[in-house]
């Protein structure tokens, strides 16, 4: 209505006095018109109290980007400056648990009387999960009955919050099979949970570089009141199907800390951790997976056609999981009339355990059940028979406990083979045993490799070839090599885990102590190798076939997008390469820095390009303060609070002079009048020319031009 009536007004003094008349009223009616609208809106989101000092808040340098041990106090400084314009004022300081933000783990605000030069918040981290937190702060002053931020708004920072020396599984990480977190083998992790999470599975994975057993070592989880929580423990293959779970229940109550073999093939796998039941506490499991070498049967063995084949005279080692009905399956071959023992050792552990021991033949046919006798002196079962048939056998054991139990296996035969002086260099004895004999005589000083010309090189201990032995082994005559099941292994050519030794490349069963460069294993990933062994303290970059890798503790960080800094000069990193190709920005500890061709260029000031809009860079960093003329690819363009718009026309001041735009570029080409506030201004070629003093024509009129400036 207002509107309204003004116009009318107008109207009427353009029908009786004329447009020149009408042209002085209506500045006066909109001046007049603008006071009434900001009385009747009160000012209210229009801060019209400028030239005013605000209050101001600021970080010390040494609390932006900190690191703090989990347990210890943070203490984050600030210094706060009152400002000389409003008196009530407020500080802020808010810690939330990502850089999401969604849950505020502590906070801390106060009154501003004056300059504050030693702000100190302090944040007790005894209960808060370790990772990065943002720290957001702010300051607000009281104006016109309402509490209002300044115009900087919220600002933030990050912290870390460290584990005290351990390796720290975040929620979230880990949490699906197919992005498993990756761990190393002998390596202490700890998984938390709170009760946003708790319904979170953790998957490991892990390689196993030799046949054997993972060794799962696993703390239950203690809540505050000092009661144990339940977990699920599962494996799975490479190909994600299960292969062992357990149940951690009463029986495992007695200790918090559980230890499971688990037998496997090499090859990968994953480990999975999950809480049984819901927690409102945070909850800590501490866990480790160690692959040990060693005859072991191979899970999963649960039927004939998935049998452990086993050989015979050798004990291996086995476990029934926790699962009730659990069945073990293992193959081994016999010759027809040569007497055989199936013996079942740790019997005492087996309470409660069926063992039904059932004997088949290559076809499935039960041939014997439960003819075994009880060995007191070895604490074995034995089931003795003699085949009528060569060939391949069977035997399963049944477990209707439900509880873990290890125990052992052996296939005992007896053989007869030649000993005579005749006998030199490697073979079988009555007892199943391979030896190395010189004229008939075992030579049981003996301890090294040995190459028989029909059975090939051997690892042989006090005379006998120890089919155990699966590991490197340092020949005094013949170096390093790897060895699987007493035999040198030169058919091995990848990385391989020592269980003694560590991580070492191997080449054609040897380790090549001349490798420094990355390898690709088709096991384990890439890797880097120093000396022929995994250098997992290596951290930068590597060259490798003219592409430069970002690695973190000796492996490619395939995960890694951002800065990193190699020899004084930080790279653009793209998924654990460097991108030669990537010109653009990127944000790195809460700045946002310009990228040219993969590297930060500090010595840059002038325009890039972010996602369709130029902004300001000021040696190498996003300038957001900027405004004014910038030169870009021999033009320049008009910048504001360090973006450029391109809707901007008319004059702006550079450097004291001032210079004539049209979509935020300078234009060159253009002479003529300008208007600039209430005046007009002579520009030539784009540049306002304040010596010019003539007369001008502009749009069909001839205007007088004084010192660049018309007149009249």
């Amino acid at each position: 209505m207002l509107l309204y009536i003004q116009q009318k007004k107008l109207y009427n003094i353009v029908k009786k006095r004329g447009r020149r008349h009408f042209m002085k009223a209506l500045a006066e009616k909109l001046a007049k018109l603008f006071l009434v609208l900001l009385f009747l809106i009160g000012i209210e989101g229009i801060d019209v109290h400028a030239a005013v000092s605000y209050p101001n808040m600021l970080p010390d340098a040494e609390t932006v980007g900190c690191e703090i041990k989990s347990g210890e106090i943070a203490k984050l400084k600030f210094t706060v400056v009152k400002g000389t314009s409003y008196s009530s004022v407020k500080y802020f300081v808010e810690v939330y648990d990502s850089d999401s933000k969604t849950t505020k783990v502590a906070e801390s605000q106060g009154a501003v009387t004056e300059n504050i030069t030693n702000l100190t918040v302090e944040w007790d981290t005894s209960d808060v999960i370790p990772g990065t937190y943002t720290v957001q702060y702010y300051v607000q002053y009281y104006y016109r009955s309402y509490w209002r931020t300044v115009p900087s708004g919220k600002r933030i920072f990050h912290v870390k919050v460290l584990a005290n020396g351990e390796n720290v599984i975040n929620p979230g990480v880990g949490s699906m099979i197919s992005a498993p977190n990756e761990i190393q083998s002998g390596v202490t992790y700890t998984k938390y949970w709170t009760r946003d999470n708790y319904t979170e599975h953790c998957y490991n994975h892990i390689y196993m570089a030799q046949d054997g057993y993972l060794q799962i070592e696993i703390d239950r989880p203690v809540d505050y009141s000092g009661i144990y929580r339940d977990l699920t423990l599962t494996v799975y293959n490479a190909d994600q199907n299960a292969i062992w779970k357990h149940y951690t229940y009463y029986v495992d109550k007695a200790t918090g800390k559980l230890v499971y073999n688990v037998g496997v093939s090499a090859g990968s796998y994953y480990f999975d951790i999950s809480l049984r039941y819901s927690t409102t506490v945070m909850l800590t499991s501490t866990f480790k997976v160690t692959g040990v070498a060693a005859d072991y049967e191979k899970e999963s063995n649960e039927t004939l056609n998935t049998a452990t084949h086993i050989s015979a005279n050798r004990i291996y080692g086995a476990n029934f999981a926790t699962t009730s009905g659990d069945t073990d399956c293992f193959a081994f071959d016999v010759r027809q009339g040569v007497p055989v023992t199936v013996r079942i050792g740790n019997y005492s552990s087996m309470e409660g355990t069926t063992v039904l021991l059932h004997i088949f033949d290559s076809n499935g046919n039960i041939l014997w059940t439960r003819n075994e006798t009880y060995n007191v002196a070895e604490n074995v079962y034995e089931l003795p028979f003699t085949p009528t048939v060569s060939g391949t056998y069977y035997f399963k054991i049944y477990n209707t406990h439900g509880e873990p139990i290890d125990y052992t296996i052996e296939v005992r035969t007896q053989g007869a083979v030649d000993q005579n002086n005749s006998v030199n260099g490697l073979a079988q004895a009555s007892d199943g045993n391979w030896y190395l004999y010189k004229n008939g005589k075992v030579q049981e000083s003996y301890n090294d490799l040995y190459h028989d010309a029909t059975y090939g090189w051997w690892k042989v201990t006090k005379g006998k070839i120890d089919f155990s032995y699966t590991d490197l082994y340092n020949s005094p005559t013949c170096g390093w090599w790897k060895i699987k099941g007493g035999a040198v292994d030169f058919s091995y050519s990848d990385l391989y885990n020592s269980p003694t030794c560590g991580w070492w490349k191997i080449k054609g069963g040897a380790v090549e102590f001349n490798y420094n460069d990355l390898y690709n294993s088709a096991t384990c990933g890439w890797w880097k190798v120093t000396g022929g062994r995994v250098d997992f303290k290596f951290s930068g970059f590597q060259n490798y076939e003219n592409k430069w890798y970002y690695l973190k503790n000796g492996t490619v960080n395939w995960s890694y997008t951002g800065l990193a800094l190699y020899n004084k000069t930080w790279y653009y990193v793209e998924k654990g390469l460097i991108n030669w190709k990537y010109t653009g920005f990127t944000n790195y500890g809460g700045t946002s820095y310009y990228v040219q061709n993969g590297c930060l260029n500090w010595n840059y000031t002038g325009l890039g390009y972010d996602n369709g809009t130029w902004r300001m860079v000021v040696k190498g960093v996003r300038n957001t303060d900027y405004t004014g003329l910038v030169q870009y690819a021999g033009n320049w363009y008009y910048v504001q609070k360090g973006v450029l718009y391109w809707g901007c026309n008319g004059l702006v001041q550079h450097n004291g002079d001032w210079y004539y735009i049209e979509n935020s570029a300078v234009n060159w080409n253009y002479t003529g009048l300008v208007q600039y506030g209430k005046s007009w201004y002579y520009v030539q070629k784009g540049f306002l020319n304040w010596n010019f003093s003539d007369d001008v024509w502009y749009n069909g009129s001839q205007y007088k031009v004084q010192n660049g400036m018309m007149v009249g």
